[in-house]
């Protein structure tokens, strides 16, 4: 297993796929977690920031209950 900085956009659609969310490529962040043969198995989502009141949201989505 390896962590993937470098697919953000990859992460996002698999993530959204999972939970039905709508993230945003320009304002959120992600990293995925990739089996040794390179499928994405997880992801994570960091979005909401909201500077001004010291707030981020998380979200995570995963093919298997270990991950997350």
């Amino acid at each position: 297993m390896r962590l993937d900085y470098s697919s953000k956009l990859e992460v996002l659609q698999f993530v959204n796929e999972q939970i039905g969310e709508a993230f945003s490529p320009v304002r959120d962040a992600a990293v995925g977690i990739r089996s040794n043969d390179g499928q994405l198995v997880a992801g994570w989502v960091w979005h909401n920031y909201f500077p001004e009141a010291g707030t981020i949201e998380f979200s995570g989505a995963a093919i298997s209950p270990r991950w997350i």
